[in-house]
């Protein structure tokens, strides 16, 4: 998956462009990815929750059992447990696979929508145990959209446990970029967009995690995850309640010892 081209688009010659003026490699409009929750990502749900997941057109649409109210199943709540289901793949760049002492930029656009069978939330993340029911473990930091109520959604910063969001009835995307480096979880900062075309910025924010070398011990390899749930501990889903979403990244990490 990788995130800088592989060839010199100046040359040819492969090992990727030759240094920009400004003494580095070039970055310059990345490719995000798109993510299809249907073509390699694994699912973890410890309660069996999904009952199906579709993607078309860029939009993933989830099938949910039916779920009683519970703060487990809240992504956005501080509680030790989760039990909300996720998906999740390795992060590798080239071939390179990002762990947690690596300095990592994950850069995400997120749209929730309003025509979800209830207040949802999807969060879109780099982790180190996604297979984990503890919040200490699973160590997510990314974004959030939410449908926050019947005609407005919201979007903005994930990090550990909680978020920071912007909630709009005019609000399309949000674009996020997380930072975490050195076994430390970092945090992030969002930008979120309006519905016009073209978009211009609606707000702003930021959420640190407030987690510094607090990892599992060891060097954690780092995966993408995306996680779903109702927005609020309230909320009880009926079984065929549906969620859609669309979701994209680009990521890459900085070598400073280079």
């Amino acid at each position: 998956m990788p995130v800088i081209p592989c060839f010199d688009y100046n040359t040819g010659a492969s090992g990727g462009p030759i240094p920009c003026g400004g003494g580095g490699t070039s970055l310059a409009d990345l490719t995000p990815v798109l993510v299809d929750l249907t073509d390699g990502w694994t699912l973890y749900d410890p309660d069996n929750l999904v009952q199906s997941v579709t993607h078309s057109a860029g939009w993933n649409t989830v099938t949910w059992e039916a779920a009683g109210a519970s703060s487990n199943y809240n992504w956005s709540t501080a509680s030790g447990s989760q039990r909300a289901p996720r998906w999740y793949k390795k992060l590798i760049l080239s071939t390179t696979q990002v762990v947690s002492t690596d300095c990592l930029a994950f850069h995400s656009e997120m749209e929730a929508s309003r025509t979800d069978d209830f207040l949802s939330k999807v969060i879109l993340t780099v982790a180190e145990q996604p297979g984990s029911t503890d919040v200490a473990l699973i160590r997510a930091v990314g974004g959030a959209a939410n449908k926050a109520s019947s005609t407005q959604i919201s979007g903005g910063a994930y990090a550990y446990s909680a978020e920071t969001v912007t909630q709009a009835a005019a609000l399309g995307k949000t674009i996020n970029t997380a930072v975490r480096s050195n076994d430390s979880l970092g945090g992030s900062l969002y930008v979120a967009l309006n519905d016009s075309t073209p978009a211009t910025g609606q707000a702003m924010g930021s959420r640190i995690s407030n987690r510094s070398n607090a990892g599992a011990g060891g060097t954690q390899d780092i995966h993408i995850m995306v996680g779903i749930g109702p927005k609020t501990s309230a909320i009880s889903l009926g079984a065929g309640d549906t969620q859609r979403f669309q979701l994209r990244y680009v990521a890459a990490t900085v070598n400073w010892s280079a």
